[in-house]
């Protein structure tokens, strides 16, 4: 098995067409564009491409990826809630990424505000 993760930012111009239209637009386009990309490995491999929006939207295969391995952490470990558990940790994941790419446009520059 091959996964390969991404998350594509709802509101970059290229993706502004498809995320005004339709929720989870972009990840579900990020999906395909790995599945084009790693198709010459499906005769070997079971490729699953997870795609999460910087908003939390998640692509289809990702969402049935995660609720998959939620699953089976939930069989091994007894806790019917470890998908739940699963999921609030890949949104605090993401959230976390959107912080240090907002954090990283700041200009040094700048002196902070004081007030």
């Amino acid at each position: 098995m091959i996964w390969d993760f991404t998350c594509p930012d709802t509101f970059a111009p290229s993706h502004l067409s498809i995320t005004q239209a339709t929720g989870g637009g972009a990840a579900e386009q990020a999906e395909r564009n790995k599945s084009a990309k790693y198709a010459p490995l499906a005769p070997l491999y079971e490729l699953v491409p997870v795609a999460i929006e910087t908003l939390g939207a998640y692509g289809t295969s990702a969402w049935e990826f995660v609720g998959l391995l939620g699953a089976r952490v939930a069989r091994a470990t007894g806790d019917k809630r470890s998908a739940v558990f699963l999921r609030q940790r890949i949104s605090v994941a993401v959230q976390r990424g959107n912080v240090v790419s907002v954090r990283g446009t700041k200009r040094d520059s700048c002196p902070p505000v004081l007030v």
